[in-house]
């Protein structure tokens, strides 16, 4: 037994540097205590979890999160409150009306199995990871033995999930260090839109953003904050990059005497299944437009707003006057198809108005806009 401990204690560090080990270190826990299935799971308020778990417990968390069980779980409510340390029994941790009603326990009950003993680690950004370990409903209780197993590992699982966490940042520390090189302000945003990492350049912003730390980003312009929040929680909804936008959003920040006209960018970051304490979701870029070069061409349109090539040349028309019948005849396509195109830009752009667009893309004489359409 105490080699085998030794085995899992060395597992478990090893898994800080291979995040795949994560699924073995819980199944070499179930085998010395006994338990019928397990989970890893991080909790951030407010969007769906994530988890590592073995092979009785997966297809039950897939399906708490696949079917939004977990938006009325009382579990995930109760687990947010200050964690006991260690590894305490569910029945002594939650009350009874919780046992009784909340979906996660009755899934697993569904399933033969009982959630029993869990261990609450608190880790940054008010993220919380769950370490939950059950056994089979048939079982009436869990001896001690199996208790003093789980204990006796549950520093080591906090001293790795720590050093875990602060290996993730520091890559994407590193990462937004990069950016910083090339001269780009920019900051990772968890999945509930908090700021998880910035680089210095963002860090700067004082004349663009209210910076808190950890806190979502704002905007001091609040009309250019409610926009930036909008487009935030639309990038992040379920279907939001599959609105024919892709994984882009932009949002444009007029000028003032203490700074140029700037865009935001946000980016959806690619991966489907994050790693368990990866946080960061969104890419936040900071493109400040030159006073001295207000030249728009549709390729900056383009890039800027994720339009495409002709959706950018009829709004560079649009801003300089030009009509939308006079645009649809310069381009070769039907007024439908402009009034189409329009309706996209607008989207894109999110102004409401040709007259909003005029002025978001009149950073400098109206005549030098379509030099190179």
């Amino acid at each position: 037994m105490r080699a085998a401990l030794s085995e899992l204690r060395n597992r478990i560090y090893d898994a800080v540097f291979e995040p795949g080990l994560w699924l073995e270190v819980l199944r070499e826990t179930e085998d010395l205590s006994g338990a019928a299935g397990s989970s890893m799971t991080v909790y951030e308020a407010g969007v769906p979890l994530r988890h590592v778990s073995t092979a009785l417990t997966s297809p039950l968390l897939d399906r708490f999160i696949g079917e939004g069980l977990w938006r009325t779980s009382c579990g995930i409510d109760h687990s947010h409150r200050p964690p006991a340390s260690g590894f305490v029994r569910i029945a002594g941790r939650h009350p009874s009306e919780f046992l009784a009603f909340d979906a996660q326990h009755a899934l697993w009950a569904e399933s033969g199995l009982s959630i029993q003993v869990e261990a609450i680690i608190a880790m940054a950004n008010d993220h919380l990871l769950a370490v939950t370990f059950a056994w089979r409903k048939s079982e009436a209780t869990v001896s001690q033995s199996y208790l003093d197993t789980l204990a006796s590992v549950h520093p080591d699982l906090v001293r790795s999930v720590g050093m875990a966490v602060r290996l993730t940042l520091e890559a994407d520390l590193q990462s937004l260090a990069t950016l910083a090189g090339l001269g780009v302000p920019a900051a990772l945003l968890t999945a509930s839109g908090r700021i998880w990492a910035a680089n210095g350049l963002f860090g700067a912003l004082n004349n663009l953003f209210a910076l808190p730390s950890s806190e979502r980003p704002r905007v001091l312009d609040r009309v250019v904050d409610a926009l930036l929040h909008s487009a935030l929680v639309e990038l992040l909804s379920p279907n939001g990059a599959g609105q024919g936008e892709g994984n882009v959003r932009s949002v444009a920040v007029p000028a003032t005497e203490s700074r140029p006209p700037t865009v935001m960018h946000l980016v959806l970051l690619a991966s489907s299944k994050p790693a368990l304490f990866s946080f960061g979701r969104v890419l936040l870029l900071v493109s400040p437009l030159s006073r001295s070069d207000p030249i728009m061409s549709p390729a900056i349109v383009s890039g800027l707003f994720n339009l495409t090539p002709s959706e950018a040349k009829l709004a560079l028309w649009l801003a300089t006057g030009g009509s939308l019948k006079a645009g649809a005849a310069r381009f070769g396509i039907t007024e439908k198809s402009a009034r189409t195109y329009l309706e996209r830009i607008f989207r894109k752009t999110r102004t409401a108005s040709q007259a909003e667009l005029k002025l978001l893309l009149n950073s400098g004489p109206i005549s030098r806009l379509c030099r190179n359409i």
